[in-house]
């Protein structure tokens, strides 16, 4: 069967990125047990700061990282 509709293709770092742009102030992210919100803005700027970090410990573009995190 073949699809009906095509996405673009975008990396969750650009999609992130065209949201900071559009949305910079406004909330992206609630944690209401530490009742702290976090703007599109915000969340790009620690995307960038983690992207720079694992740079920094030798991952280079193109590598897969992945993320283990509790629910």
């Amino acid at each position: 069967m073949e699809p009906t509709c095509t996405l673009p293709v975008r990396t969750i770092g650009e999609l992130l990125q065209k949201r900071a742009k559009e949305y910079g102030d406004k909330t992206a992210l609630v944690f209401p047990q530490r009742r702290k919100k976090t703007s599109y803005g915000e969340l790009h700027a620690a995307a960038v700061r983690t992207t720079k970090a694992l740079m920094a410990l030798g991952v280079e573009r193109g590598e897969h990282a992945a993320v283990w995190a509790p629910n």
